[in-house]
């Protein structure tokens, strides 16, 4: 794999624009916007490469924003948690707080380093409180000659989860999240007033890797 700097990122991918980086598995390439990323964005990356759902493999549950991205937010916290204490804290609170790697930044808000998609992320985790983080790796790493579809539906399976991403034999992009959260309170009969209450909560009062 390679990891590429760009002067002209949004010019290279409009598609991308606002993005901190894109993977592009085909030439197996990370890109990253020269002087606008950091290790939170590599690490991310490196993860969607990884995945199922890269640009090529999976395509179409790649556009599925809780799977894709909030998938990899959530794995991205938890090896910053794992093994990067300070840039963790970055991370999940927003700023520079002592953080070798920035240390004219500190005290300042830290847009490339802090955590995104929080709305997923929360949903992920309260996932992996009720089936475990194994789970959700298995249900995200790439495994070649596996079809995902059939891990999924083992997952689900498993869980005596509903389906609601293939319905009518089509994936459904629209209000995927919401109808998964409710999957989720089904399957594990768990209170929707306290889960609604999590999501509207901030993310760092949801979030805790030690549980896990």
């Amino acid at each position: 794999m390679e990891v590429c700097l760009q002067d002209e990122f949004n010019r290279l991918f409009p598609s991308a624009s606002g993005c901190r980086g894109a993977y592009d598995v085909k030439k197996n390439i990370i890109w990253l916007p020269y002087g606008r990323w950091c290790r939170k964005t590599l690490i991310h990356e490196a993860l969607h490469a990884m995945s199922h759902f890269a640009y090529g493999r999976y395509t179409e549950v790649g556009r599925v924003k809780l799977l894709n991205e909030g998938i990899t937010e959530f794995l991205t916290g938890y090896i910053l948690y794992k093994n990067f204490e300070k840039c963790y804290n970055v991370w999940l609170n927003g700023y520079i707080d002592g953080c070798d790697d920035c240390p004219d930044l500190r005290g300042m808000s830290c847009r490339y380093c802090r955590l995104s998609y929080s709305y997923e992320v929360k949903i992920v985790c309260i996932l992996a409180e009720c089936v475990g983080i194994r789970e959700i790796i298995d249900l995200y790493i790439y495994k070649p000659n596996t079809d995902w579809k059939t891990v999924y539906q083992q997952f689900l399976g498993k869980y005596g989860m509903e389906d609601v991403l293939f319905i009518g034999g089509k994936i459904q992009h629209d209000n995927f999240s919401d109808r998964f959260k409710q999957a989720i309170i089904d399957a594990f009969g768990l209170d929707e007033e306290e889960v609604e209450d999590i999501l509207e909560s901030d993310v760092k009062d949801v979030i805790d890797f030690s549980k896990l």
